[in-house]
């Protein structure tokens, strides 16, 4: 799965970047928003201002890189059969509804995932097709864990399709204070290690058809976290990384299984 974000241009189109401002990734101090299509930067920052984690040691080198800002349109034609995580990231009805036009088009209904952390954005794209899978927003989280730690869960209906949340390991939070004195942020990712992250609510979550994915995750002992607690998915900014991963933990897991069976046939 593609994980995207968009955002709409001054004269309409659809285009895949995370940020609304294009100054970290290209240089150039201006929003999206106010550029036409053919106006956006067609050179990226060398290296690019994308940070990677430290013990990775990685970077894209961009300046002899020929690259522009894709539109919605073009991914749907580079992959066609890929299914696609999509962020609104404007609170916009016209990026709704373009984006919507683009889904249909390309007959993507199916092969869609998509959403926003506004719950108003979330409540908009329900109503244009209740038939596409839909992320959970932020608001929808809170209630979510409310209805879950007051027992109330499996009387609530649920009209989401995909949790997607950022997982803390214990270790990520107990080094918070060598990179951060904010005391909101270290709540903020303790809640998220303790609260947010259950097994027992993934599990049910699983049951009702409902998937769950962790953003960013780029170790193995990071994804061997989230595997372990019940998580479905990772994003992660090395896919041929995690492929490789997850090929040796499903040989892994074959080995242990024929192992066990052998012993049990021996018994």
């Amino acid at each position: 799965m593609l994980e995207l974000d968009v955002h709409l241009t001054k004269d309409h189109q659809v285009v895949v970047i995370h940020d609304d401002d294009l100054y970290r990734v290209t240089g150039v101090n201006n929003k999206v928003k106010n550029l036409d299509y053919d106006e956006l930067p067609k050179r990226f920052r060398s290296p690019l201002q994308v940070p990677f984690p430290v013990q990775i040691g990685e970077h894209i080198d961009t300046e002899n890189l020929e690259a522009h800002i894709p539109t919605l349109e073009e991914i749907f034609q580079l992959f066609p059969g890929v299914p696609i995580n999509l962020d609104l990231k404007q609170e916009s009805d016209l990026l709704l509804d373009l984006t919507y036009d683009l889904i249909k088009k390309y007959n993507r209904e199916d092969t869609i995932v998509w959403g926003s952390f506004r719950e108003s954005t979330c409540s908009k794209a329900y109503t244009k097709d209740p038939e596409i899978a839909m992320l959970f927003s932020a608001k929808a989280i809170v209630k979510l864990l409310l209805f879950y730690y007051t027992g109330l869960l499996p009387f609530i209906p649920l009209h989401q399709s995909f949790l997607e949340i950022p997982v803390f390991t214990e270790e990520s939070v107990k080094s918070l204070g060598a990179y951060t004195t904010s005391r909101r942020m270290r709540t903020f990712r303790w809640l998220i290690h303790n609260v947010l992250v259950s097994k027992r609510l993934f599990k049910h979550l699983n049951k009702r058809g409902i998937f769950v994915f962790a953003w960013v995750q780029n170790t193995d002992e990071a994804w061997d976290f989230c595997f372990n607690h019940g998580v479905n998915g990772v994003m992660t900014d090395h896919p041929t990384r995690l492929s490789k991963y997850l090929r040796e933990r499903d040989l892994n897991a074959s080995s242990k299984s024929e192992k066990d069976q052998l012993i049990k046939d021996s018994k």
